[in-house]
């Protein structure tokens, strides 16, 4: 029957048929046996404890290996339990060292020029991010600012090379070394290695010496 010839009439006459059919419980036995042979048996669900609010939740047998009732338990836990020595990313609480002075907001622009302001991983601009993109250590030494060993990265790809470390070691070293434009920036680098001032030990800008 054409969907056009399904008049209203019709749908009105099926609707009561259906109606007096399912009110029947033979009917009704007969359609949940055909159905159970046609998908099988009922899932037995099994009900487990959630780790962090202690909510009871049931589960198929193949989640079986479901700890908590949802992303936002799980990732709570996570956040309070998997914190230092006990996160799987944990290095000895090298995060917590602070950068040091050669690390400078001149030395990140030549860096950022150097790399065309693109990340070195996905291709996202400064225009595109919005923002200045970060500069990243390639060998994952804070104290080891030389320019071959720092590379552009945008907000989303830095996080992402805290993982298999080694592998984003090698992929970055390849990639500065065929920058054309290193040689230029050891050289600005040695620039920025700014000597200090005898009395007081404070480093002298590249303007204090002209003067």
């Amino acid at each position: 029957m054409r969907s056009e010839d399904y008049t209203e009439e019709l749908r009105e006459k099926h609707s009561k048929i259906q109606t007096r059919l399912w009110q029947d419980p033979e009917y009704r036995k007969m359609q949940s046996i055909s159905h159970s042979k046609r998908t099988g048996p009922r899932v037995k669900y099994v009900d487990k404890v959630c780790l962090y609010c202690g909510d009871v939740f049931a589960v198929a047998p193949w989640e079986n290996y479901r700890k908590f009732c949802s992303s936002f338990c799980y990732g709570k836990y996570i956040s309070i339990f998997y914190v230092g020595a006990r996160a799987s990313n944990w290095r000895g609480g090298l995060s917590f060292v602070g950068y040091p002075e050669d690390f400078s907001e001149e030395l990140k622009v030549l860096v950022r020029e150097r790399d065309n302001n693109t990340c070195q991983l996905c291709g996202r601009t400064k225009e595109e991010e919005g923002r200045d993109l970060c500069v990243h250590h390639i060998d994952y030494d804070k104290e080891n600012c030389n320019p071959r060993n720092l590379t552009t990265l945008c907000c989303r790809c830095n996080p992402k090379v805290n993982f298999s470390r080694s592998f984003w070691s090698e992929m970055f070293v390849s990639s500065v070394r065929k920058n054309l434009n290193k040689r230029i920036i050891d050289l600005d680098y040695m620039i920025l290695r700014k000597p200090r001032c005898g009395p007081c030990g404070r480093k002298l800008t590249k303007l204090t010496r002209e003067r």
